[in-house]
């Protein structure tokens, strides 16, 4: 039995991994014929590193094809090329970090509860609207310079975490 001169797939993709950026690179655009969206070591390898997957055992499967065909669909359309952009918010979609609507958070503070609920714009606290947790925060202690994720226990100092 002759053995095949080619590398494996592993062997490939460990030699990915070990290449530095700007081999990559060069790589990618050798591949893919354009400039990639990063120089990042990381996105390069894993963009190649699924590209030599996918032609060694194919891509996609016809219904994950499907499925994300049919949530690109579900996008709104780019604007045309000469359109002036503007970045708009995608319904349904939010950050990391950014609290939903109708979140009701509660503290103690100085032996009262506090209840604040999350509304679509800023926050609601004992009849009050505000911009943000930081003006309620703010509001209730009297401190200038209070955090308002800080202060309602949703985040913790850097240095203590």
């Amino acid at each position: 039995m002759t053995r095949s001169k080619s590398p494996t797939l592993a062997a490939q993709v460990r030699a990915l991994q070990c290449a530095p950026a700007d081999d990559l690179v060069a790589r990618y655009r050798e591949r893919f014929g354009a400039q990639p969206a990063s120089s990042r070591h990381t996105w390069l390898f894993r963009r190649l590193a699924w590209q030599l997957q996918a032609d060694a055992h194919g891509g996609l499967s016809d219904r994950a094809q499907q499925r994300l065909d049919a949530l690109m669909a579900e996008l709104p359309a780019p604007p045309p090329p000469d359109a002036t952009t503007r970045t708009t918010r995608i319904p349904g979609i939010r950050r990391r970090g950014v609290l939903q609507p109708g979140t009701v958070l509660d503290r103690e503070y100085k032996g009262r509860t506090v209840r604040v609920t999350v509304l679509d714009e800023g926050v609601e606290c004992e009849g009050m609207r505000y911009t943000s947790l930081t003006a309620v925060a703010r509001a209730i202690t009297g401190s200038k310079s209070v955090n308002g994720r800080l202060w309602m226990g949703l985040t913790k100092r850097s240095r203590d975490r």
